[in-house]
């Protein structure tokens, strides 16, 4: 009888050592597209095919980037290839505004010295592509616009 007990109790330790490790991602979403279903896919296969998500809801994982006149996701898998500039451009919009989960502190909220620092980082996003807009300078493949699901 005290081995399902030992079992039961192995569990819940392991359980209580890995789910504060889960919660080190930092989630920042928008009520704006809450009624609307994403379609999950592949950088790549994103890239690969986008004129077939014109217009359509994604949601994508990359290593954004940011500076001047810089706002980019990059896929990856190609971070350090020559010739390899297959990005999007990101546009924030100020029409639907990101907070914290569980929390009133927004994306763009100014507070410890800076913004929310997530240059170079891996992020997953939430938005809708626009190949009609390719970004600064036409740099970019096309746009995720309506971002409205940030998780660095």
């Amino acid at each position: 009888m005290h081995a399902p007990l030992n079992i039961l109790f192995a569990s819940y330790l392991l359980l209580a050592f890995l789910l504060p490790s889960c919660s080190n991602r930092a989630i920042y979403k928008s009520s704006c597209d809450d009624n609307i279903p994403f379609k999950k896919v592949t950088f790549s296969h994103l890239v690969d095919s986008l004129n077939n998500y014109n217009g359509q809801y994604v949601e994508l994982a990359g290593i954004y980037r940011s500076g001047k006149e810089e706002s980019g996701l990059f896929d990856d898998k190609l971070i350090g290839v020559p010739g390899s500039r297959k990005a999007l451009w990101v546009n924030f919009s100020q029409d639907c505004p990101l907070y914290k989960l569980g929390t009133n502190k927004g994306f763009f909220d100014f507070t410890d010295g800076g913004f929310v620092d997530m240059k170079n980082k891996k992020v997953r996003m939430r938005g809708k592509i626009d190949i009609h807009n390719r970004g600064y300078k036409h740099q970019y493949v096309a746009t995720l616009d309506h971002v409205s699901l940030v998780e660095l």
